[in-house]
C-alpha cells in the first residue's frame, strides 16, 4: 500500500492497488478493474466514501477530513448514553422495518436509568445488572405442592 501525493493526474494513471495520500493519511483511494474509490482509514477500518471521476479528489480530501473530525470528536468521554442510544438508531437502525425498530427502541429504553452518565464511567457490571434484573426468576405458590421455581418466559 504506497504512499503517494494524489492529484487527479496521478488517480488517472495509477495501477490496481491501494493507494494512500501523502497530504492525508488516513485518506485514500483503491483502483480496482472498473472503479476507483476513495476510502478513509477509520478505526481500524476502511470507510468508502465516494468514486472518481463523480466525486472529485479535493471534495473527496474535504468528506474525508469531516469523517475524520467526527470520528475524533465522539469518544466515550464526550457522549452520554443516551445521546449513544440516539446516536446508534439514527445510524444503525434507520433503514430497520418498522417493528424491528420499536423493538431496538424498547430494549434500548430498559437502560434509561444511565442516559445522564457518559460512557466512560459506565461499568459492564452495571448494565449487566440491569440485563440480569430482566431475566430473574419467578417465584409461584402451587396449590398443595410448596413453592415453584421457574424463569419468567416471554421478551426483556
Amino acid at each position: 500500500m504506497p504512499t503517494i501525493s494524489l492529484t487527479d493526474l496521478s488517480l488517472r494513471s495509477l495501477r490496481p492497488g491501494e493507494y494512500w495520500d501523502a497530504k492525508l493519511p488516513t485518506f485514500g483511494v483503491r483502483i480496482g478493474k472498473n472503479a476507483k474509490t476513495f476510502l478513509v482509514k477509520k478505526n481500524n477500518s476502511r470507510v468508502k466514501i465516494g468514486r472518481y471521476p463523480a466525486l472529485a479528489l479535493a471534495t473527496a480530501r474535504l468528506k474525508a477530513m469531516g469523517v475524520k473530525a467526527a470520528a475524533e470528536t465522539l469518544t466515550g468521554a464526550d457522549i452520554a448514553l443516551g445521546e449513544a442510544k440516539q446516536l446508534f438508531l439514527s445510524t444503525h437502525c434507520s433503514d430497520y422495518r418498522p417493528r424491528s425498530r420499536s423493538e431496538a427502541e424498547r430494549l434500548l429504553k430498559k437502560l434509561g436509568k444511565f442516559d445522564k452518565r457518559k460512557l466512560d464511567t459506565l461499568t459492564t457490571h452495571e448494565v449487566q445488572g440491569v440485563v440480569d434484573a430482566q431475566r430473574a426468576p419467578s417465584v409461584s405458590i402451587g396449590v398443595g405442592s410448596g413453592p415453584r421455581i421457574g424463569i419468567q418466559k416471554g421478551p426483556l
